[in-house]
């Protein structure tokens, strides 16, 4: 294989004129109408109801026709919540089963001046203030 030799003189890198680029920007980024995660109206309704209000409402409501109505007409994903929650109500929900893996370390740290003193003086301190107790 041949190398190609190089036609033109390496020159210094030109310099690119400073131009505003934020017109350029707005047309390829930013916020976008209607983009995102769309807003789940009956969570921010639910937040704003007291749990008094919550209770009325749930008493107004026909509870045993409501799941009657899921069962026979919902959709199946919708038949399927329903069974789980009426289920885990009903049964408990099933246990888990919980795996703990490691070791407790327990490490007595001293302070390496009361490392060097006698036994006879760290009981001092505590049978002075035995004593101070009974008196």
């Amino acid at each position: 294989m041949q190398i190609e030799e190089q036609n033109q003189a390496v020159t210094s890198p030109e310099i690119a004129l400073r131009v505003d680029s934020s017109e350029s920007k707005r047309a390829h980024g930013g916020k976008r109408p209607g983009a995102g995660r769309k807003p789940n109206m009956v969570k921010r309704w639910a937040n704003q109801v007291s749990r008094a209000t919550a209770g009325e409402i749930l008493a107004s409501v026909d509870q045993i026709g409501m799941f009657h109505d899921i069962f026979r007409n919902g959709p199946r994903q919708l038949k399927l919540q329903a069974w789980i929650a009426l289920n885990d109500r009903h049964l408990g929900k099933p246990t888990q089963a919980v795996s703990v893996s490691g070791a407790l370390v327990h490490a007595q740290v001293r302070d390496p001046f009361l490392a060097t003193l006698p036994n006879e003086a760290l009981e001092e301190p505590a049978n002075g203030a035995r004593e101070q107790t009974n008196s």
